[in-house]
């Protein structure tokens, strides 16, 4: 997730089987329409080998420096530069602004 080789990306986590997996996947598909977009990529929460990243307890740490101690809500967009999360986004609203998403 944090080594994709470019330089600055994004990276949509959710849970793909989610009543709004739809909707967050579209995000993505919107984004990905315009000029000069940055690489997306994505990252399933339903997938058992990513279940660890699931903040359980409601307390998110989507900036951890450790890979071991991230955890994400329900939706999270990271900004990645140079293999470092430099922002994270855990509202579809601020990912829409982060994104420049108009409706």
């Amino acid at each position: 997730m944090l080594n994709k080789g470019t330089d600055e990306y994004y990276v949509l986590i959710y849970d793909s089987t989610s009543e709004d997996a739809s909707s967050y996947a579209r995000l993505l598909t919107s984004y990905s329409s315009s000029k000069n977009t940055k690489a997306t990529y994505t990252v399933d929460l339903s997938n058992a080998i990513n279940s660890k990243y699931i903040a359980t307890d409601g307390k998110t740490n989507p900036t951890a420096s450790k890979l071991s101690e991230l955890r994400f809500g329900e939706v999270t967009l990271l900004k990645v530069k140079n293999n470092k999360i430099t922002n994270a986004y855990e509202s579809v609203e601020s990912i829409k602004k982060e994104l420049k998403i108009t409706d």
